[in-house]
């Protein structure tokens, strides 16, 4: 007997075992085969979906402070910025904006919609839309819609709504140190007319976060929002897109990008100023200067860890030091009599 015969006869003889082996690995082949094709398909879809709701934009700086929008044109004017870059857009955005309108009988009834992603924008956005999308333009006291928002809302082009947006306070309000304004964390701009609603495409749905969610976007005039917070001439974002849309910059290019940001210590909310602290003894004409410094501060009272690590390296060789100061809620002159029960001296 051949090997040829022996392996049919074997076949044949347990082709009920073999039968089932088959089908055993047809069914596994089919289930790896789909899973490999479901998750090109679900990575496509997921990159289609950024690469949309992004549009032409490749780079993007968003801060929790405002600067200056005035650096975006000093961004634009760097010689080699447009070899590898087109345009720069000065853009103010709110994660977590709140939209109110009233609808009904006698306008009683509320709608509202929390965590809106709110941009304050300049008509010049609209060109970073890779689908070359052009909306009305905004006049002052408009706002623009995506349907997403609108639907929840059950607005229509025309009517009213409210935006309400939480304030950058530079000092806690439950701190000491936070004025009486303070309290006031939310600023609302009433009577916003819907001017147009757009489709959940390209900019219509623009979003920081990768979400497979319809991102609820707010459009309204940049310089509307910079006097409603009283942030002139200022952002919190900037918005890049490359020269070449399908082929975008490596990872060079965006290091010279950086490179070409030059922020002042006020866009970064610090200050440095020289403190002089005199003495004048008893019967002296003049005084004496006994202690001159720098004093680096932050317009949010306290440093953050970054700032204070680059500090100390740029200072190193002046032997920096770091300072915590707090402040007293009262402050009074204790009696003879309680100096004595207690032994205290001095104030408390």
């Amino acid at each position: 007997m051949t090997n040829q015969r022996y392996i049919i006869g074997s076949l044949i003889h347990h082709w009920r075992i073999n039968l089932a082996v088959a089908l055993g690995v047809a069914a596994a082949t089919a289930v790896l085969t789909g899973a490999l094709l479901i998750g090109d398909s679900m990575r496509a879809s997921l990159r289609h979906v950024t690469l949309d709701r992004l549009g032409d934009i490749d780079e993007i700086l968003v801060n929790d402070r405002f600067f200056r929008a005035k650096l975006v044109t000093e961004l634009q004017s760097q010689p080699e910025f447009g070899s590898d870059y087109k345009l720069a857009e000065p853009a103010i955005v709110f994660p977590q904006g709140t939209i109110e309108t009233r609808g009904g009988q006698d306008d009683i009834e509320v709608a509202r919609a929390a965590n809106i992603l709110v941009l304050g924008i300049s008509d010049a956005f609209w060109n970073l839309d890779s689908l070359n999308a052009q909306p009305v333009a905004l006049n002052d006291g408009e706002v623009i819609l995506n349907q997403a928002l609108a639907a929840d809302l059950n607005v229509k082009v025309g009517d009213l709504i409210t935006l309400r947006l939480p304030k950058e306070l530079q000092v806690n309000a439950d701190s000491p140190l936070g004025s009486e304004e303070s309290t006031d964390r939310v600023e609302g701009i009433p009577d916003l007319k819907v001017a147009a609603i757009i489709q959940n495409k390209g900019l219509g749905r623009f979003a920081l976060r990768p979400n497979q969610t319809t991102s609820r976007n707010a459009y309204v005039r940049l310089d509307l929002l910079q006097d409603e917070l009283d942030q002139d001439d200022q952002c919190n974002a900037i918005l890049v897109s490359s020269k070449q849309g399908d082929n975008p910059p490596d990872e060079d290019a965006s290091k010279r990008l950086r490179s070409w940001l030059k922020p002042t210590l006020s866009d970064l909310g610090l200050e440095i100023n020289p403190v002089s602290i005199q003495y004048k003894p008893a019967g002296a004409t003049e005084s004496t200067v006994v202690l001159k410094y720098y004093s680096l501060s932050s317009d949010r009272m306290m440093l953050d860890d970054d700032s204070v690590s680059v500090a100390l390296r740029a200072f190193e060789k002046y032997s920096p030091q770091q300072v915590f100061t707090y402040i007293s809620t009262a402050l009074m002159k204790v009696s003879d009599s309680q100096h004595i029960q207690d032994g205290s001296e001095g104030l408390v």
